[in-house]
């Protein structure tokens, strides 16, 4: 079994909770206003006049607070499916034999977001850029596409922005020069027709062709053991 080290992806966890706390928030807020509302004004509240007032001062609170609790729970099931898509990817790579260390959720400098996994094997040095989207995958000659449209951000761009993160930490601290491998995998019941062959310098495949993926590489010969050890300092 593959040797891991990990810490779950604070990040993930972290806005997950500020937005699970936000939906809370906002009803706690508006159940408090009804019931002030409600009592102090129980007498005149079901007169004509006392519907209009109520609609004129509680109405924008209602209005607002359903968009802030729809934009917060839209949120929350981004983050929620993050963390479970990296779940799955875990248990994938828990299926690799010894031969391969994997580190989880990494954190490099003042960057805003973790890397998903680092992967040191005999065929060398990856990063998982883990993605959760179902659907059909291609590639429109610059960017991928999801059922024909583009997704929100640039995920090879991403990836291979996270490579080289790694690269530049590895070399800065070790003097090695390692090429490192961009992997963006797909979690969910997404398909594609990549195959084992890279998409502008990135590979993108589906978690069922994970452990395929890794038995595909040659060995290599490198430092694997320094590389681990610099690498188990950011995890």
């Amino acid at each position: 079994m593959a040797r891991f080290y990990e810490s779950k992806s604070g990040y993930l966890i972290k806005n997950e909770k500020i937005n699970r706390i936000a939906v809370v928030v906002y009803c706690v807020i508006g159940l408090v206003i009804l019931y002030v509302v409600f009592i102090n004004n129980f007498q005149h509240l079901f007169s004509l006049s006392g519907i209009i007032a109520l609609a004129i001062v509680f109405g924008p609170f209602i209005g607002f607070a359903m968009y802030r609790i729809k934009k917060h729970e839209k949120e929350y099931n981004c983050f929620y499916r993050g963390r479970k898509g990296e779940g799955a990817i875990w248990y994938k790579l828990k299926e690799l034999n010894d031969d391969y260390s994997i580190f989880q959720s990494l954190k490099i400098g003042d960057n805003l977001g973790n890397i998903d996994f680092a992967v040191v094997g005999p065929g060398g040095v990856y990063i998982l850029e883990v993605k959760s989207h179902s659907g059909k995958i291609d590639f429109d000659g610059e960017k991928l596409t999801n059922n024909g449209k583009p997704f929100e951000k640039d995920f090879l761009k991403q990836a291979k922005g996270e490579a080289l993160q790694i690269h530049d930490f590895i070399k800065e601290n070790t003097g090695l020069d390692i090429y490192v491998k961009p992997v963006l995998i797909f979690s969910g019941y997404a398909s594609m027709r990549f195959g084992l062959k890279p998409v502008s310098n990135v590979y993108v495949i589906g978690k069922s062709f994970l452990e395929e993926f890794f038995n595909s590489e040659n060995r290599i010969n490198f430092p694997k053991l320094k590389i681990e050890e610099i690498l188990r300092e950011v995890v």
